[in-house]
């Protein structure tokens, strides 16, 4: 499958034979799971390629009468989208299968310009309070429009968070990663709201422990869980998100 808008016979090789695409590529993940890496086409157009491996016998039992993880992908970049959440637009998809047994499968995003590594942009926001208030307000934002249509991200760790420069000292923000996104019939419990908000908290704090820059949680908690409230008016059960993020962070520990 491609998007009409991308069609071009460079980028129809690349889905056709994904593998020859992937060994020249820049891999940024090579996983039981996945492979993943940055390909230029021969117009020199460059594109991110996703390989969806098959993980044994299990793995194939479970997606034996469900749809491969990249059209879930593949429907997740759409759904996001068409709501205006910041995102890399999917562009080809390929999925294998002999006799209905699930084989690989390769999802082809466009490429950003422009992009600030999470570490880097850590450190800039560290030692600016004003870009700090921004990405907050930025994030929590993004993340309440996901939670307003319904949809969970599933990982909203900082570095599926896309931080792209757009200019001296200005910046905008998108999710990487679709893959765990889900949508649901109803609007989201409060269960789910503080695991999301947990997740992200977490995360800004294991990186900032990492780095040695001594984050506060308190803090963090504060300016995070506030920014979200004031996006989405919804008042927040703060023993619940603490007790989340209790548990992220004792996880990250045992690693």
């Amino acid at each position: 499958m491609l998007r009409k808008q991308f069609d071009s016979p460079e980028l129809r090789g690349c889905i056709k034979s994904p593998d020859s695409a992937l060994a020249n590529a820049t891999l940024v993940k090579d996983s039981r799971s996945t492979t993943a890496g940055f390909c230029k086409l021969d117009d020199n157009r460059k594109v991110f390629v996703k390989r969806y491996n098959r993980r044994g016998f299990n793995h194939i039992l479970r997606y034996l009468f469900r749809r491969s993880r990249v059209w879930r992908a593949w429907e997740n970049a759409w759904r996001l989208e068409n709501n205006s959440i910041p995102a890399p637009k999917a562009i080809a998809a390929r999925s294998h299968r002999f006799m209905g047994i699930p084989g690989r499968s390769w999802l082809v995003t466009e490429v950003l310009d422009n992009v600030v590594q999470t570490v880097k942009f850590y450190r800039m926001r560290n030692k600016d309070p004003e870009l700090h208030r921004e990405y907050v307000d930025a994030v929590t934002g993004m993340l309440a429009k996901l939670h307003k249509y319904r949809l969970v991200h599933g990982d909203p760790k900082l570095s599926n968070i896309c931080v792209r420069q757009t200019g001296e000292d200005e910046f905008c923000f998108g999710f990487w990663d679709l893959d765990n996104v889900k949508s649901y019939n109803k609007p989201l419990s409060m269960k789910m709201r503080c695991r999301e908000l947990a997740r992200l908290i977490s995360s800004f704090m294991d990186i900032g422990k990492r780095l040695k820059l001594k984050p506060s949680l308190e803090s963090a908690i504060s300016n995070f869980a506030a920014a979200y409230q004031r996006h989405t008016g919804i008042e927040l059960d703060m023993k619940l998100l603490r007790k989340r993020i209790d548990k992220f962070m004792k996880k990250a520990r045992r690693k």
